[in-house]
């Protein structure tokens, strides 16, 4: 018998995070704290991988998290340079496993409600690009990538394309989801010390296991 459905609650106000004019020391709004390149939930329940590694980018990356009885939510930047938007949202309570036909489900709505208020950055619509079925350490998960256009003046001065990448994932009874916001020129460039989202979805550890 299937678990009770999980509802990926979205927080409005960490997903429509903006980078800063200049470059200021961004205070962070964490109740979980990072040592050693790793973030720790307040519960304790969870950590992850933080994903910037440079030194610099760390300084000004805004960073920070929100839970409800639903679900703990975390975000790492824009950074320094590097405008990447990283969101983790691990549900709480545990669940029945998901046959995949669910798992896709779930991360076709986190998609699309996710996807409205993304929009909201262009004014044009997350297109799909590329889905599959894949493995993350000893869970599954579904993949999802979209492209968003920019029109010149809303998020630089030039038309520019915005890269949307999520996984959901179920490992063993526990469910979350990962959601990579960048740029052409952003984690895949030659330049850039980030890790890539399938990276940070794999890094993330539940206590006691």
């Amino acid at each position: 018998m299937i678990g009770r459905r999980p509802r990926l609650a979205l927080a409005a106000t960490a997903l429509l995070a903006a980078a800063g004019c200049g470059l200021v020391p961004t205070p962070n709004w964490l109740d979980g704290r990072i040592a050693d390149g790793t973030y720790t939930a307040a519960s304790g329940d969870f950590s992850v991988r933080v994903p910037f590694t440079d030194s610099y980018e760390l300084t000004y990356m805004a960073a920070k998290d929100r839970s409800n009885d639903d679900e703990t939510y975390v975000s790492f930047g824009p950074a320094a340079f590097d405008k990447s938007i990283y969101r983790l949202s691990v549900y709480r309570r545990t669940v029945e496993p998901l046959p995949d036909a669910e798992l896709r489900a779930a991360a076709e709505r986190l998609g699309r409600e996710l996807g409205e208020q993304l929009q909201a950055m262009t004014g044009e619509p997350l297109i799909v690009a590329d889905r599959g079925d894949a493995a993350i350490g000893d869970g599954r998960a579904h993949r999802m990538q979209y492209r968003q256009a920019a029109p010149a003046g809303t998020v630089a001065t030039d038309a520019a394309t915005i890269l949307h990448e999520s996984w959901t994932v179920q490992r063993g009874d526990r469910l979350y989801w990962v959601w990579l916001q960048t740029y052409e020129w952003g984690v895949a460039g030659p330049e850039s010390t980030a890790i890539g989202a399938r990276a940070f979805a794999e890094s993330v550890r539940f206590a006691g296991r």
